[in-house]
């Protein structure tokens, strides 16, 4: 039998968390066709491990040729998409290793209560975004402070379906991180922008009107 990777007594804390979800909240996951990736295995027993705790998440393996895929251009594993039957766009490129853990979970928290955590004034700007838009946030599992760039990225993207919010796990994707020149974490890049670089954690409302500027 496998070793469970939460614990028994976080999965009795996450329980009691999840009593909060009044909504459905889909997980699609798109592991690597290679049976043998490390990540993928670890996504997939993560993510469901959380399923088993609340009926309302609803986990949905993809394989890496589905339609899902092709449609999303996916080409990178494992990746997660959250609350993509309701037109979200809050994703994971890598695995939600670490300290992004608790960012999924959290995530996951958002779409069944509704509740983003952005200021009234940020939830009012944001929806001023009439374009699409994409964060890329670049993190490593190790990184405390990398939490608050992906979720706000993430809360944006609820706010805002025009907007994609996307957390890239830097060590399992070289390619984008190097096309960005990611040296340290977390680094946010809007619209795939060499020209929109931000490193560290930003203020709320500074990168709304980051992202307004693109109007």
């Amino acid at each position: 039998m496998n070793e469970r990777l939460i614990t028994d007594g976080d999965r009795e804390v996450l329980k009691k968390e999840f009593e909060t979800i009044s909504n459905d909240v889909d997980i699609k996951l798109v592991p690597s066709p290679d049976k043998n990736d490390e990540y993928s295995a670890f996504t997939l027993g993560f993510l469901s491990e959380l399923a088993e705790l609340n009926p309302r998440i609803k986990l949905e393996v993809n394989a890496h040729d589905s339609e899902l895929a092709g449609k999303e251009n996916i080409s990178s594993y494992p990746y997660i998409l959250l609350g993509y039957d309701k037109g979200f766009h809050i994703e994971f490129m890598g695995s939600p290793a670490g300290y992004e853990a608790r960012t999924l979970i959290d995530d996951i928290i958002m779409l069944g209560t509704g509740e983003s955590g952005l200021s009234t004034s940020a939830k009012g700007k944001i929806k001023e975004v009439l374009r699409k838009s994409t964060m890329h946030v670049f993190v490593t599992p190790q990184c405390p402070y990398c939490p608050g760039a992906v979720k706000l990225a993430h809360a944006f993207a609820f706010e805002n379906k025009l907007i994609r919010g996307i957390c890239v796990e830097a060590t399992e994707n070289a390619e984008i991180s190097d096309r960005f020149n990611v040296s340290s974490v977390p680094q946010t890049v809007l619209n795939e922008s060499q020209k929109h670089i931000y490193i560290g954690a930003q203020p709320e409302m500074k990168m709304v009107s980051e992202l307004l500027s693109y109007l």
